[in-house]
């Protein structure tokens, strides 16, 4: 059996593939470390809220998930699933919440439909949950939300080239 050394351009091929095998390596890992860019904090389950409270919270989640296009003239499309948690005990206040849910819908859709991608971008996900909560409390009668939160938000195209 003979031996023979490897030319030149083997060992750069060697290098060069070991090299490619290293970038991929730490890209993996940073990437499972540090998580994607525009990746959000999830906010509590409502079966959290529930367990925190003592059951002395409901949550109510029947707006579903909701998709609007945003007011720029290359409109951006917003997906958003808001929840709310209110007083289990309140009986009145839960029937108010599943009567309005049609409103509520139409309410947050037009509100994503009047803001520009950068309006949303410069609110910041707390900001846009802080202004449907004012406006979802406007049209309540026999209560106030305290909170919304998000199972999703995402806007979809603020990424694409040109924006902001």
């Amino acid at each position: 059996m003979t031996t023979r050394s490897l030319s030149r351009f083997e060992v750069v091929l060697v290098v060069a593939v070991i090299a490619l095998a290293a970038v991929i390596a730490f890209g993996t890992i940073w990437a499972f470390a540090f998580g994607p860019a525009n990746a959000r904090r999830a906010d509590p389950a409502a079966e959290t809220i529930v367990a925190e409270s003592g059951g002395k919270r409901a949550v109510f989640g029947g707006i579903g998930q909701l998709r609007a296009a945003t007011a720029d003239d290359d409109a951006v499309t917003v997906v958003v699933s808001p929840y709310f948690p209110y007083p289990a005990d309140d009986a009145p206040f839960r029937e108010e919440l599943v009567s309005r849910t049609v409103e509520m819908r139409r309410l947050v859709l037009d509100w994503f439909r009047a803001r520009r991608a950068s309006d949303l971008a410069d609110l910041g996900e707390d900001g846009v949950k802080a202004a449907l909560l004012t406006e979802i409390n406007r049209v309540l009668l026999l209560g106030r939300l305290e909170a919304v939160y998000f199972d999703e938000y995402h806007v979809i195209g603020e990424d694409l080239p040109g924006r902001r």
